[in-house]
Order: C-alpha cells, then sequence, then structure tokens
C-alpha cells in the first residue's frame, strides 16, 4: 500500500539512502499524485536538481468555491457561441414537419451525447470546457462512439423502467414496482455510470455493476453533490418546458439554449468531483 511505501521511504532517509527513498517516494507519487506526506517528504529532503523529472500537479479547485465562475464559464467565448449555434439546430430539427422528433433522435441527440461527453471529459481534465469546440473530423470517434457510450450508460441505470415498457408491451403484464425501482437506480446510477464511462470510454463498462457501486461508495458524500446536480437538473427542465410560452421557433430556441446551458453545469460538476475524487484512483 502506498502508506507502507511511505514508511519505507522514511526508513530509507534515516538511513541516508536517498536514492532509494527518492525512488519510493515517486512510486507512491504515482499511485496518488496529491498524497501530502509523500509531496512534503520530496520537498523537505531534496533538491530542485534532484526533483526535476518529479511532476506535482497542481490539486483540482472544487467548482463550489467559486460559484459565481461556475455558472458563468458557459457563457464565455467560444462557449456562447457554441451553445447557440446547438440551439438553433435543434430549433430548427425540432421545426421540421413531420420528421422532426425523428431528426431530433437520429441527427441531434448525438450531437447532444458527443457535446456532453467533451464537457465531461474537458472537466475531468481540470480544464474549462469552453476553450474550443469539440471535434467532429472522424464520425466513428467523434460522433457514433460517445453517443452508443451515452446510451448503453443509460439504458443499463434506467434497465427497470426499460423492463417494465417491455413487460406491458409484449407480456401484458405491468409490475407497478418496477417504475420507482427504476427512477431511483436510475437517478442514483447514471451519473457513476456516464462519468466512469467517459473516462475508459469501453463499451462493457456501464455493465460492470460492481464497478459502478464501488466507485459511489468510494466517492462518499460528494456523490450526493453529483446526484443533487442531477435531479435538480431534471427538475428545473420540467419547469422550463412547462411555463415555456407557445411561440414558434422561439420556445425550442430558449428551451434548447436552457437545456444545453443547464446540461454544460451538470457534466461539470460530474468531472470536476472525478478529478478530486477519481483521478488518482482510476490512473
Amino acid at each position: 500500500s502506498i502508506h507502507l511505501i511511505i514508511r519505507l521511504a522514511e526508513i530509507c532517509l534515516s538511513l541516508d539512502k536517498r536514492k532509494e527513498a527518492l525512488l519510493y517516494l515517486k512510486r507512491a507519487l504515482h499511485i496518488n499524485p496529491f498524497h501530502e506526506k509523500a509531496r512534503e517528504l520530496l520537498s523537505r529532503n531534496f533538491t530542485e536538481d534532484e526533483l526535476k523529472d518529479v511532476v506535482f500537479p497542481i490539486k483540482p479547485e472544487p467548482f463550489w468555491h467559486d460559484m459565481k465562475k461556475f455558472f458563468a464559464f458557459p457563457f464565455h467565448y467560444p462557449g456562447i457561441t457554441r451553445l447557440f449555434i446547438y440551439s438553433l439546430v435543434g430549433m430548427f430539427f425540432i421545426s421540421v414537419p413531420i420528421f422532426g422528433t425523428f431528426l431530433i433522435l437520429i441527427f441531434y441527440l448525438p450531437l447532444v451525447s458527443v457535446y456532453s461527453c467533451f464537457v465531461l471529459q474537458s472537466a475531468m481534465c481540470g480544464k474549462m470546457p469552453s476553450a474550443e469546440f469539440p471535434s467532429f473530423s472522424d464520425v466513428w470517434e467523434d460522433i457514433l462512439r460517445p453517443f452508443i457510450l451515452t446510451l448503453i450508460s443509460l439504458i443499463t441505470s434506467f434497465l427497470p423502467l426499460i423492463l417494465y415498457r417491455l413487460f406491458a408491451l409484449y407480456l401484458r403484464v405491468r409490475l407497478s414496482v418496477l417504475i420507482p425501482i427504476g427512477l431511483v437506480t436510475g437517478v442514483i446510477f447514471f451519473p457513476m455510470s456516464l462519468t466512469i464511462t467517459a473516462h475508459l470510454e469501453r463499451f462493457a463498462t456501464p455493465l460492470r455493476f460492481s464497478t459502478i457501486i464501488i466507485s459511489i461508495f468510494k466517492t462518499g458524500y460528494y456523490y450526493l453533490l453529483m446526484v443533487g446536480a442531477f435531479i435538480c437538473i431534471i427538475v428545473l427542465e420540467l419547469l422550463i418546458a412547462s411555463f415555456l410560452p407557445a411561440i414558434p421557433l422561439i420556445n425550442p430556441l430558449i428551451f434548447w439554449f436552457a437545456t444545453l446551458y443547464l446540461l454544460t453545469l451538470l457534466m461539470y460538476v460530474w468531472g470536476n468531483i472525478y478529478e478530486i475524487r477519481f483521478s488518482p484512483a482510476l490512473h
């Protein structure tokens, strides 16, 4: 364990075996780049020349330390431009007669999935995602793959609800107990499922329920922030959809702009908490 490695480093330092101690402490930093004891021993006992190949990553800043900056960053250029362009695309698709819903499902939702993963992965790396547009140079890697990964995470998280629907449609069996179970498990599972899936980018990741459950417990009380943010976004979306005035074109434009803004904040929350809690463990 990392505690044993640091203890061995301290013993080496007490015996003046600096080279061995340095190797142990580098190994400890590889396991956890933010381990305070390892960083302290390195800074106190070794010169700058000895530490020239040691990287001390900056500890990530939680989003709640500057809420004004957090709520404002999606509006920074070119973030505001990206939100407006995506909203225009959504408005155009939903306004197409007859085929509007089809266009949203087939073309727009994959675009939104790409954007979600882009924001999430940027936040995982400690970056504000307004610095650049996501790449669309490769249809499979940049569009279809993120969409399928998101879709698998969504399906596996809300599986009880899907099973209820299938039972009701094809077997004429209505297991109503699956509705609250599906809602609860979905709201709890989906934040972690999508976060880990976006990190590992493997199709089997959402099916690793044990990994998801263990990661939820490892996150501790921080996971309440992830779930709470998810619930808040769902409630706000329902309120926006309910109270928007029925004005052609303006209504869908405002709806998609608000949706993408809230989605940006949500993905940043998940990515930021991942960086704080999971980064040393998963890398």
